[in-house]
């Protein structure tokens, strides 16, 4: 009697599948991601089908004209839809592992399961660092560019070198974003020369509040065009931010915090004040990324201070391409007595922004961000 086996090929698709779905799981913003207009992250997914290398997200704004009245005529004074895009391109992403037939003699693990995790780890650092660096980009200038790097989460901050060699860039970005920017704890800090704007940030009034984190809902929901909001239970309006260890222990030592916690949550070890997670404030959501310490400026705030930057998000902040999905490839080497593993997707992240002009990028803005610059001074 023969026995069933699962032919070789069978077995590798399957794996890729449950190497997709593990990713997706393992990483910290899944729960931001989605296909429609309310998710932080929009994911679109339209080149897995089809051929091409550039997916665009498109916003149709609302209507500004005050409209008719009775009997007033409305004809000719129709108004035009006004959209505009914003593209987005792929790029293939990939690395591996190579294991040499010697050293696989010495262990019963399979190469597929030995090569797995790091792999895994890999890719989902590689991503998780792909939405830092959409977050703090700033028009042409990409976040991290200006920081010593030895691969996915070692970003060590932005230098003073960086800062002036992209000094016209970044003022522009600046002035384009002004209703969506915060330099500490006042409006008033804002410059159009990005080097004084931060400057005027300072280890003692600039730290992250939560009156700052307040502020910084209102530029959300006072800008031009708004920040919307994401929705949940139906009308609830809600934003996220995501803050660095820095600014994010400062927002936890601020007294309207530890009072909110103190008084308006459950006594007991389980009360927040005990443990470790994300901050509720005034319908904002402040969730911790130690990672955003590849986006810090060093040394450029007040009396040379470090100064991090934080993401305030509503609807459509990123957009998220996606022509591949995670798979692996395999070879075999030097008379087949080397085996290598590899990973690959063909996908990228951005920060959605839509400008004027015939092809949409005039004054292009933020669409889904506001951005906020506060100490980030290490613990002493």
């Amino acid at each position: 009697m023969a026995d069933t086996t699962v032919p070789t090929a069978l077995r590798v698709k399957l794996w890729d599948d449950n190497y997709f779905t593990e990713y997706i799981r393992g990483n910290r913003l899944a729960r931001y991601m989605g296909t429609d207009e309310n998710a932080i992250v929009q994911v679109k997914e339209n080149l897995s089908k089809k051929k091409g290398d550039t997916i665009y997200f498109e916003l149709v704004n609302r209507l500004q004209g005050s409209g008719k009245k009775n009997n007033q005529t409305l004809q000719g004074f129709e108004e035009d839809l006004s959209q505009r895009s914003w593209p987005l391109t792929v790029n293939l992403y990939r690395h591996g592992t190579v294991v040499a037939e010697y050293e696989e003699q010495a262990t019963a693990i399979d190469l597929r399961n030995a090569g797995k995790a790091v792999l895994m780890s890999w890719s989902m650092e590689h991503s998780r660092d792909k939405f830092i660096a959409a977050l703090g980009s700033k028009d042409a200038v990409a976040a991290g560019a200006g920081s010593n790097t030895g691969g996915p989460g070692t970003g060590l901050g932005n230098t003073s070198a960086f800062q002036t060699a992209n000094a016209t860039a970044l003022g522009t970005w600046a002035t384009e974003n002004k209703d969506r920017i915060l330099f500490g704890a006042n409006n008033s800090n804002w410059s159009a020369t990005f080097a004084t704007a931060l400057g005027n940030v300072d280890s003692t009034n600039d730290k992250l509040t939560a009156s700052a984190v307040s502020v910084m809902k209102r530029l959300a929901k006072n800008s031009t065009p708004k920040i919307r909001p994401i929705k949940v239970n139906g009308d609830e309006e809600w934003y996220v931010m995501f803050a660095g260890s820095e600014p994010f222990r400062d927002l936890k030592l601020d007294t309207n915090i530890v009072q909110s916690r103190q008084y308006a949550l459950e006594r007991g070890t389980d009360n927040p004040l005990f443990t470790d997670g994300d901050i509720i404030w005034d319908g904002v959501t402040v969730r911790e990324v130690p990672e955003l310490s590849q986006n810090k400026w060093l040394g450029l705030g007040a009396s040379s201070i470090d100064v991090g930057e934080v993401y305030l998000c509503g609807a459509q902040a990123l957009g998220y391409a996606l022509a591949q999905r995670w798979n692996t490839r395999t070879q075999e080497m030097d008379y087949a007595t080397k085996n290598g593993i590899a990973v690959q997707q063909i996908y990228d992240v951005g920060k959605i922004q839509f400008g004027t002009g015939a092809t949409d990028t005039t004054t292009p803005k933020d669409n889904g961000v506001a951005t906020g610059f506060f100490s980030a001074v290490g613990d002493a």
